[in-house]
């Protein structure tokens, strides 16, 4: 599929030895979607890809440091380990064996749906519950939507207290919002990334 490109910015750089570029893409074939585009940024110039990355954050052409970048990065992978780690904890498994017994000893898939919302596990109407509960079944759909973000209402609903456990998703809450917070742009941001500052450029 053929991408139809307009150069929206070009600029110098922050040592001034190369550009910053942004163009505006949209798909250039007949079955496109009208409203379909992305962005491309590049920052050419060798001696600043060294330090810094050109990137959309917030709908803004910023210039953040690879040293940021690479520490988000990092919180991310370490979230990832622990949450994996936490879900395969014995005792995690065991409240998970517990979920689901309260899941089949339910009298209705309402009632069902009434526990998978408490414990925050679905934000599904009743009607679409029920189709993935009678396509995969009370155990899978349990393992399909446990997470550590789910955990603390999990283990609430079962009326079983884990310090250990909630100290961990302490963890992975500071990790994980380390992980999105936005990094701090090393210039002003370069320009505006939505099609009416395009249009109106």
């Amino acid at each position: 599929m053929g991408v139809d490109r307009t150069e929206y910015v070009r600029r110098p750089c922050l040592c001034g030895e190369g550009e910053l570029v942004v163009n505006y893409c949209t798909p250039d074939h007949p079955f496109a979607n009208s409203d379909a585009y992305h962005w491309e940024l590049f920052l050419e110039c060798d001696i600043c890809n060294g330090e810094y990355v050109f990137i959309d954050q917030d709908q803004q052409a910023v210039i953040a440091s690879r040293t940021e970048i690479a520490a988000r990065q990092t919180a991310r992978q370490e979230y990832l380990e622990r949450s994996r780690a936490l879900m395969s904890r014995d005792d995690v498994r065991a409240y998970l064996s517990q979920l689901i017994a309260l899941v089949i000893s339910q009298p209705s898939a309402a009632a069902k749906h009434r526990v998978f919302t408490r414990a925050g596990m679905t934000v599904d109407s009743e009607a679409t519950f029920r189709r993935s509960l009678k396509a995969v079944g009370d155990e899978r759909i349990v393992q399909q939507s446990a997470a550590p973000h789910n955990l603390s209402r999990i283990m609430t609903i079962l009326e079983v207290k884990n310090e250990e456990i909630s100290n961990e998703l302490e963890v992975l809450k500071a990790l994980e919002l380390k992980s999105k917070e936005p990094c701090r742009p090393v210039i002003d941001p370069v320009c505006v990334l939505t099609k009416e500052a395009f249009y109106n450029s």
